[in-house]
């Protein structure tokens, strides 16, 4: 993953990679989390066809497989979580201090 800064405005993005999918299926693999108990296929094909979907915010299953993943302790997704509360938290107040 990686945190984007504007050279001059307080805006910020991150970029997840691999892209999303592979991450989400990499977490899982790595996790043994079993992606089908969710209703959801273990194939990038499939999940992308499923999270580039405009109804992906309302998935039931997508909702239930982030809670799990949300809940498990990897490196990968403690660091997400720590940049989005971060984020949150310090608003525009952000440096570049705070992601060292």
């Amino acid at each position: 993953m990686v945190l984007w800064k504007h050279t001059v405005k307080h805006h910020y993005i991150i970029q997840i990679c691999p892209a999303l999918e592979r991450w989400i299926l990499c977490i899982c693999e790595n996790e043994q989390i079993n992606i089908q108990e969710f209703g959801l296929q273990n194939d990038l094909e499939a999940l992308k066809n499923i999270t580039k979907r405009m109804t992906s915010l309302q998935n039931e299953e997508l909702k239930k497989l982030f809670r799990k993943v949300n809940s498990v302790n990897n490196r990968h997704v403690e660091k997400l979580k720590g940049w989005i509360g971060l984020l949150i938290e310090k608003n525009y107040e952000l440096v570049d201090a705070d992601f060292c």
